[in-house]
């Protein structure tokens, strides 16, 4: 599993910053590129352990860019300091170009993995 940080847990995070209008290519580029020059490898594997890129529009309509991957912290404080701060790294300089948007830190035991088994259906 690829991830950043070094604490007792893992946890999954997502950092959106917005950008300027027309450049989403140019940081989605970036962000996956980045991301993995900057996660190192820990040696495990599970399905479904990897890095993304998103791109969308946020609530004022301009838009984001999403970068979703693991990280390791004592707590979520913690978390999504380094999640914001691997970002940042993974994304390079971008000055005033990147404007923190949203961070989203999630315990890695509410993560759903793909071999889960499905939720119970509902009862009609």
């Amino acid at each position: 599993m690829k991830l950043s940080g070094a604490g007792a847990e893992r946890w999954r995070v997502r950092v959106g910053f917005l950008v300027a209008e027309g450049s989403v290519s140019k940081w989605i580029d970036r962000a996956a590129h980045g991301l993995d020059a900057v996660l190192e490898d820990d040696g495990e594997r599970r399905r479904g352990d990897g890095y993304y890129t998103d791109q969308g529009r946020g609530i004022e309509g301009r838009p984001v860019v999403g970068l979703l991957f693991w990280v390791k912290a004592d707590d979520v404080g913690a978390a999504a300091t380094e999640a914001t701060r691997a970002a940042r790294r993974a994304l390079g300089d971008g000055g005033e170009e990147l404007q923190l948007y949203d961070v989203t830190v999630i315990p890695e035991a509410s993560v759903s993995w793909p071999d889960d088994p499905p939720y119970p259906g509902m009862p009609h």
